[in-house]
């Protein structure tokens, strides 16, 4: 069972690693320096504004605009502004503001609201979990709003900006991947981890020179790196789809979205896909020793012994994949057209082997497509006096 045991640690650790990689939280937090100023030269745009846009500035001096008073403040932010205070949003104030000559916005460099240097075009984001912005967080879900004001005092006058609670995908292009992808770093233990059990668990050896194995390289590990690679594709996929147009916290909602029904029938085509394990297993564990009376098997499920003069007639056959995974590729193809011509090369393969038929009417199947010096075999059989007989019938089902 170790070859098994090789193979699920394998995808655990791939599935694992694309998860973790591209699970996206429900929400981000964005927190950009705010100056009253800019509301002011900002508002005239707005026809609700003009009016008074044109009083403020006959009280200013000359072509100066006046600094924003506190009654505009009020009546910019009413109904949004949450005033704050602490180290913590001392911090994140700090961050959000370009350094200057010396201090931070929140100490010396501060001179009035009207005076803090914003940072520009780059918001600070923080994932929506982070303790330094829950009392905020916690305001915004009680007014049932997404985006407020901050007012934070400091010795020189009150420094402003903003918060807004949007969807990672929203600011694919402003967010750093740590915050859109929060658990990314844990994804690379994930994905070593499932390399090296993979590498590391003991692999078979042949027990003696003359046994009979597959081809490890073309039988075991270029079917293992296959299933592996576009079964992962095809399992992360949702996340991509998804992750573009909502949140991953849609993958399996069937009712709302619908995007339910996409995650199932890609993680369909990955489980399909997945189904060469099972295969690449049983051929890294197969092994054949001819010994003078008996032929010597070790398989996936252990080691048994076919004893010739047990043994009535052997015949040669072609076996087909598993018709219930043949039914399951067509069922897949109905969902995804495009799965059409892999059920239609699935259901056409077939592999060379022999019918062992005992004595006792038992009859035992043996896989020997591909198989170096499978032919030592049949002869070890002819050589016991075994009858070797033409197939009866064209094909069996694996």
């Amino acid at each position: 069972m170790i070859e098994l045991s090789r193979r699920i640690l394998l995808m655990v650790g791939l599935l694992g690693a694309v998860a973790f990689a591209l699970w996206s939280p429900s929400a981000v937090v964005a927190l950009r320096p705010e100056h009253p100023r800019a509301w002011q030269e900002s508002r005239a745009r707005f026809r609700w504004w003009a009016d008074e846009s044109r009083k403020e500035d006959e009280r200013g001096s000359g072509k100066q605009a006046a600094s924003p008073t506190r009654e505009f403040i009020a009546r910019y932010t009413e109904g949004r502004l949450i005033r704050v205070d602490g180290d913590a949003w001392r911090t994140l104030f700090d961050q959000m503001h370009v350094e200057m000559s010396s201090g931070s916005p929140t100490g010396e460099r501060a001179k009035g609201a009207e005076q803090s240097t914003p940072l520009g075009d780059s918001p600070l984001f923080l994932p929506a979990d982070d303790q330094r912005v829950a009392d905020a967080r916690a305001w915004l879900a009680n007014q049932a709003k997404t985006f407020a004001f901050l007012e934070l005092p400091t010795e020189r006058g009150p420094l402003y900006a903003s918060i807004s609670v949007t969807r990672p995908h929203d600011v694919r292009n402003e967010a750093p991947t740590e915050v859109r992808y929060p658990h990314c770093d844990a994804a690379v233990w994930w994905l070593v981890g499932g390399l090296l059990a993979y590498a590391l668990l003991p692999w078979p050896r042949r027990s003696r020179p003359d046994a009979l194995r597959y081809s490890r390289v073309s039988a075991v590990i270029l079917p293992d790196l296959l299933a592996a690679v576009l079964g992962a594709f095809f399992f992360g996929l949702p996340f991509l789809i998804v992750g573009a147009n909502t949140t991953t916290s849609e993958l399996f909602d069937f009712a709302d979205s619908g995007w339910g029904f996409l995650t199932a029938t890609l993680w369909l085509l990955a489980a399909i896909i997945a189904s060469i394990f099972p295969f690449s297993a049983w051929y890294a564990a197969f092994e054949a020793v001819i010994e003078p009376e008996r032929l010597s098997l070790t398989t996936l499920w252990g080691a048994d012994d076919i004893v010739f003069r047990d043994v009535e007639a052997i015949e040669t056959a072609e076996f087909r994949p598993p018709r219930w995974l043949r039914t399951l590729a067509f069922a897949a193809s109905l969902v995804n057209p495009r799965m059409l011509g892999q059920a239609m090369l699935l259901s056409s393969r077939s592999d060379a082997g022999l019918v062992v038929r005992f004595r006792d009417g038992r009859r035992r199947r043996l896989l020997m497509s591909a198989l170096p010096g499978g032919e030592r075999i049949i002869a070890a059989f002819r050589a016991a006096g075994v009858e070797v007989r033409e197939p009866a019938n064209d094909e069996c089902d694996g």
